[in-house]
């Protein structure tokens, strides 16, 4: 390493007497933060660091200038979890799990989270229920979101914790996440329908 230092306490940093060439800079880990995606925004503002190594790309220093552009980002995550669950006796509440239910994740207008923005296209962020009809979204950046049901093959919609469209949590209201928040309770409920069988 050519030099060490730290931030101050504005989050700010410097390597001064630098000589001419070529450099990256590695940034550290933040206990209980992320590293957000790089390259992703303003090049004065974004992240020039890589997600999972902290470093930047190599940059070339002219001689009697100076850089200002090569920042890092960080965000303590929050996540989102919730059951998908059956009525089982017609009372609109959740009684058993319901496993294999795939959920998307979307923004607060229903637009896909992309969980790989440094890939060509949108990749949608998906999870699906476990054995006990348990999901979780984590990692996930502040921000307004949308949780979206694919419905349960043989299940008829009941209820969530919105109530417009049995299917969309957030649809009504976006489920906020703030920085470190994890937030429950985002159950979906479904029932299985009947058949009456008879002959006149």
């Amino acid at each position: 390493a050519v030099a060490t230092t730290t931030t101050s306490g504005g989050g700010a940093y410097s390597f001064t007497g630098l000589r001419p060439g070529s450099y990256y800079v590695n940034f550290g880990t933040l206990s209980g933060f992320n590293r957000t995606f790089a390259n992703v925004g303003n090049d004065l503002s974004d992240s020039d660091a890589d997600a999972s190594t902290g470093s930047t790309a190599t940059f070339v220093l002219a001689p009697g200038t100076a850089d200002n552009s090569i920042d890092a980002g960080y965000y303590q995550p929050g996540s989102i979890s919730g059951s998908v669950l059956a009525d089982v006796d017609n009372n609109n509440t959740g009684d058993q799990p319901i496993s294999g239910v795939i959920l998307t994740l979307k923004d607060s207008s229903g637009n896909d989270i992309d969980s790989d923005p440094v890939a060509a296209g949108v990749q949608p962020t998906t999870t699906i229920t476990n054995a006990s009809g348990d999901y979780s979204f984590g990692n996930l950046l502040p921000g307004s979101y949308r949780v979206v049901q694919t419905q349960p093959s043989g299940y008829l919609s009941v209820g969530d914790v919105d109530g417009a469209d049995n299917n969309v949590i957030g649809d009504e209201t976006p489920v906020i996440v703030s920085a470190g928040q994890a937030l429950t309770g985002g159950n979906f409920v479904a029932e299985q329908p009947g058949t009456v069988v008879g002959h006149l």
